[in-house]
């Protein structure tokens, strides 16, 4: 499956202390700029599995079917915030 987003660690970006997948880009029309992530979002949960690095969140979406629903739940400034998303398939960016 497919989130749309291109992610870094959270931690090596903002105070080294931060756990998170830091959305560094996104998808123009993806799945994850459709469910309302925005750039500098810190995603820190994917359906209820904590998320400390980037690589953690690319593992959880692609153990995922395309068109699954994901719960995300994203650090965005002093907030946390739910997220619905709808994962696409890499047939999608053609």
């Amino acid at each position: 499956a497919l989130l749309g987003a291109m992610v870094g660690n959270a931690g090596q970006e903002t105070d080294g202390f931060s756990s998170g997948a830091l959305v560094g880009e996104l998808t123009s029309g993806g799945p994850g700029e459709k469910a309302g992530l925005k750039v500098g979002d810190i995603v820190t949960s994917f359906n209820g599995y904590k998320i400390d690095t980037a690589a953690d969140l690319t593992a959880a979406v692609r153990a995922e079917p395309a068109g699954a629903k994901a719960t995300l739940e994203v650090t965005r400034g002093t907030e946390n915030i739910t997220i619905t998303v709808v994962l696409g398939d890499l047939g999608d960016l053609k």
